[in-house]
């Protein structure tokens, strides 16, 4: 499989693991581990359909995580602000946050691998 094609294949998985994440977290509010079983059962499904690599997976996590992370932060830099109240500026933000956030991705991204990792196993 070309590359190009594998980036498109790894943020289609992305993209519709945030979905079926944003659908499901409204049933139960536990945001991770609902983002990783997201991820793990797309990319179990589109596995099985086209037969992807665990790469493949495993950017799929991820870029479903940086969506995530993305939409989130655009929500709260749009949400209004009660008079007298600052928003953290990116000093407040610089290390706990962003290791948090290297965290979650690499955890979405091996569900994503492992998903499609144990579906080859099973294959072979």
């Amino acid at each position: 499989m070309s590359s190009a094609r594998a980036v498109l294949w790894s943020l289609s998985l992305g993209a519709l693991a945030a979905l079926l994440a944003s659908a499901l977290v409204r049933l139960v509010p536990l945001p991770l581990p609902i983002l990783v079983f997201s991820i793990a059962a797309v990319a179990f499904l589109i596995g099985w359909i086209a037969e992807i690599s665990p790469r493949i997976g495993a950017g799929g996590g991820a870029a479903a995580a940086a969506i995530v992370a993305a939409v989130l932060g655009f929500t709260i830099s749009a949400a209004p602000l009660e008079p007298g109240v600052e928003r953290p500026g990116l000093r407040d933000l610089l290390w706990k946050p962003l290791f948090l956030l290297l965290g979650a991705i690499v955890v979405c991204a091996f569900s994503g691998w492992s998903a499609v990792y144990l579906l080859r196993r099973k294959r072979a």
